[in-house]
């Protein structure tokens, strides 16, 4: 669950800040979306909630997600953008430890949701929940999109 190494040349781009924001993210590790499989669950544990992840497609970035916080109170289906240190740069498609991971929610009312940073990120192979959670997202989903 390492990085993927994007450093190279460019260091030179950035603020110094940034640079080391990007290696210590590097080090500390994560999880490309495009290596989840559709039997997995991401549990995803912030500093401030837990976020249960099943996939829905792939190419779109498309998740069902439900967390233990005020902003997620029932599953619902949205787009997993990345993950950011908090600003308008984004890791398309990654969930980095140390960052904020940045939904889109199918919604006219605040439809990005950044989370608080990422703690741990535990995948397990759970088949049956992760079905169960994509059923009820899109059912939730099916109901509330765009209000």
């Amino acid at each position: 669950m390492k990085g993927g190494g994007y450093m190279g040349s460019f260091e030179r781009y950035f603020d110094s800040q940034i640079v080391k924001l990007i290696e210590q993210s590097e080090k500390d590790g994560g999880i490309w979306l495009k290596d989840v499989e559709p039997d997995q669950l991401i549990e995803v544990y912030t500093q401030k909630s837990i976020y249960r992840l099943a996939l829905v497609d792939k190419a779109e970035h498309l998740v069902a997600v439900n967390s233990t916080g005020a902003h997620i109170d029932k599953p619902e289906i949205c787009i997993l953008n990345g993950s950011t240190f908090g600003g308008s740069m984004i890791r398309l498609g990654w969930i980095g430890i140390g960052m904020n991971l940045e939904f889109h929610r199918r919604r006219k009312v605040r439809p990005i949701l950044t989370t608080s940073a990422v703690k741990t990120i535990k995948v397990k192979k759970d088949s049956k929940a992760a079905q169960e959670l994509i059923e009820k997202a899109n059912k939730n989903t099916a109901k509330n999109t765009l209000s």
